[in-house]
């Protein structure tokens, strides 16, 4: 199937397509969570796994993001107050997915916001916050984009992650969903978010970037996936690449360190790994 015919006109290719295809997908927000086959097709989306625990996509496409050490991240966790506190979200008393998914996020900005330690042995005596100390991303809590009603969140992007230095057009989104994640189903707000951040950062800013490529950390209740994936303008297809849907509540010990791993995604660096291009 053919892709939608453009009505606006931009010279990059990838802006366009992402222009057209966010606008097909506002369409259907009212009366869709997931997307079937036939709006893949019209899409033109090529979906592959990724390790969840490495960053690295099967089959073709870049590597976009490499992950923050996990001892790293267990150092700065453990020195901080963050679990002590009991800060770790659960879904025993939430009023739903959705809840529970904003108290992970504000976990996670609990987690950028730390002063004072790197790690444990590494004291720093500025004021400057962990998410600028040991990485390039600064963090906006205006959502961008969300499907919600005077009774309901369906779901939002509850806060981006954009590059400090504005030297690649990346972003890391943390997405709040009220539907339950499935392994074989897509949603909406996933592609949505790719295909709107994307372009608009190609659209709006002076890059000489080719792609830009949108990581979303896609959260209902206590289960987490990374839903990554940007457009290719030339090949006029929008590759994107799901990883395992992980527990991440951090009462059993394999649920704390899903948590600790998400963290290793958005403190990762941007990069563009060309050896995984099929």
């Amino acid at each position: 199937m053919s892709y939608i015919k453009p009505t606006r006109t931009f010279e990059h290719p990838a802006v366009a397509f992402s222009w057209e295809g966010s606008k097909y997908l506002r369409l259907k927000i009212p009366t869709t969570t997931y997307l079937d086959s036939n709006d893949l097709g019209r899409l033109h989306v090529r979906c592959t796994k990724i390790d969840i625990n490495s960053g690295t996509p099967e089959g073709e496409g870049l590597q976009v993001l490499e992950l923050k050490s996990p001892d790293e991240i267990n150092a700065i966790v453990e020195a901080s107050e963050l679990i002590k506190a009991g800060a770790i979200p659960s879904d025993e008393y939430s009023p739903g997915n959705w809840h529970t998914a904003f108290s992970l996020g504000l976990f996670y900005l609990g987690l950028f916001d730390l002063q004072g330690k790197s790690t444990v042995n590494a004291p720093d005596p500025s004021n400057k916050t962990l998410l600028e100390r040991i990485s390039s991303w600064e963090v906006d809590q205006k959502s961008t984009d969300e499907h919600v009603d005077p009774s309901k969140i369906y779901w939002r992007a509850n806060f981006t992650l954009h590059i400090r230095d504005n030297s690649l057009p990346d972003i890391v989104c943390f997405l709040v969903n009220e539907a339950p994640l499935e392994d074989d189903k897509l949603f909406l707000g996933e592609l949505r978010c790719i295909l709107r951040m994307g372009g608009a950062k190609l659209r709006q800013e002076n890059h000489d970037q080719e792609i830009a490529p949108v990581t979303v950390v896609s959260a209902s209740g206590i289960h987490v996936r990374i839903f990554q994936g940007y457009v290719d303008g030339g090949k006029n297809c929008l590759f994107v690449r799901k990883s395992d849907i992980i527990k991440v509540d951090g009462i059993e010990k394999q649920s704390l360190e899903g948590l600790m791993r998400i963290a290793c995604w958005l403190l990762g660096k941007s990069c563009r790994n060309t050896k995984h291009l099929s």
